[in-house]
Order: structure tokens, then sequence, then C-alpha cells
């Protein structure tokens, strides 16, 4: 059991360029952090647990919360951190607008959650209450108006893949993005733009094939070997160079008096 969810993570790691991102914004935000600090976290739409995992290692003195609306994935985490022997990992099955201002903590992240959500503002707000002074809230969001999918292939790719994934509730331009979390008290540090040109494609050619059997034997073999490598090569470049206009942004708030 143990081996899967090593092989998992790793497989969900190694396609998910977003993952990249997001990881590396979370240790750019330890470097700021001060000794022994964050002492408690919040995986706001956590999933299957990847983030929460890797928050667990990287900040190995903080207790983390990892709250999701999907009971299946709770139960599904909770198997698995019960495999792996973790410690100091809460789970919640609650909706993110049920969040109670009460639940304090010090770092707040929410990778890619609000477009599912009806009252999204409600959320923003929610966690803002939620973060402690001087509190950091990581926020991903992938945005419609910085879609770098410029080649007819890439577009066709990304109608592809549209059809296939859950309706989204909420869709968002930079714009409306940055209007979203302008919270009385939350300011925003740093904006981070992911899924440039190269990115996008390589994206779409990892999505586009085996989306739903990736995890699969032999299909997770077949992919790694003929596809993988050349959709990585894309992702690398979206990962090693800088991006000036992306389909994702990371949103790096700070919760300061108001």
């Amino acid at each position: 059991m143990k081996s899967k969810i090593q092989y998992y993570y790793l497989m969900s790691f190694l396609t998910t360029l977003r993952e990249w991102h997001i990881r590396r914004a979370l240790r750019a935000v330890k470097k700021t952090c001060g000794p022994g600090q964050p002492l408690k976290i919040l995986d706001a739409g956590c999933g299957f647990g990847q983030y929460t995992v890797f928050m667990h290692k990287l900040f190995n003195s903080a207790h983390i919360d990892a709250l999701d609306g999907d009971k299946r994935r709770i139960d599904k985490l909770a198997k698995i951190i019960d495999t792996m022997k973790v410690k100091d990992i809460s789970l919640i099955h609650k909706d993110l607008q049920e969040l109670s201002p009460l639940m304090q903590y010090d770092l707040i992240l929410c990778s890619a959650v609000l477009e599912y959500i009806p009252n999204d503002k409600g959320a923003v707000d929610r966690m803002t209450q939620a973060l402690n002074l001087s509190g950091i809230m990581v926020l991903y969001q992938p945005v419609t108006d910085n879609d770098c999918s410029s080649s007819k292939f890439q577009r066709e790719v990304a109608d592809k893949i549209a059809e296939k994934q859950l309706p989204l509730i909420n869709r968002y331009t930079e714009e409306g993005l940055i209007q979203l979390v302008k919270v009385p008290g939350l300011k925003l540090q740093k904006l981070i733009y992911t899924h440039g040109f190269w990115g996008r494609l390589g994206a779409n050619i990892e999505r586009l094939f085996f989306r739903s059997n990736r995890f699969r034997f032999p299909f997770s073999v077949l992919y790694l070997i003929f596809i993988h490598p050349i959709a990585m090569l894309f992702m690398l470049a979206d990962y090693a160079l800088p991006v000036r206009n992306g389909a994702g942004m990371i949103m790096i708030l700070k919760k300061e008096n108001t």
C-alpha cells in the first residue's frame, strides 16, 4: 500500500507542472518565516493530499489541517496518512465556505479550488478571517485571459480537455482574480505567473494523452516512456525560464492590520 501511495504521488509530481510551481512558492515562503514558523497550516481543498504531505515534510514542526468537501477524498487521505504513519495532520470534511474564523492559521494554501465554489468571494473572506496577523495565504488559480495556447494545435487540445473536465462555476481573468482577493487586511505581496507558452504546450500534451489512465499500469509506463519526455522538456522550460504572461497565477498574500 505504501509503495502505491509513493508511486501515485511521484506520478502526480512528474506530470503536473502546477505542483512544481506551487512547491517552489512554498519553499520561498519558508525562507521568509521565523524559526519554528508556521505553527499551523491549512490545506484548503486538499484533494488526495499531495500538498498536505509535502508541507508536512517542508514545515516539519507545524500542525496541518487538511480540508475538503469531498468525503471520498478525505477518507482516501485518511488511509494514506495512516499507512505512512504521518502525525500532526488533522482531516476536516467541510466545505471551504463553512470554514470557521475561530480556526486560526499561520499559512493557508488554496490551489485551484475557488473555481468550484459558488460563493468564491465568501470563501476568500473566510480564509482571510482564519489567518493570523502576518499570516500568509498562497493562492493558485488558472486564468483565462492569459491563455498562452496561441497555436491552433494548443487551442484544439485545450478544447478537448475542457470537454472532459467537470464544469467550472467560476472562470477568472487576471484582473478579476486580483479584485477577488481585495479584502480588508489582505495584501498582495507577490504575483507569480505559471503555464506560459511552453508550459501550456507541455501540460496540454500530458493531459491529452492518458489523462484518466496515467496512474494505471500499463498506461502509465507507456506514457512515461513515449510521451512524458517530450512534455517534460516543455514543462522544464516553463519552470526554469521567466514567465511574464501565463495561464496560471500564484498569489502570495499577507494579512496585515487594517
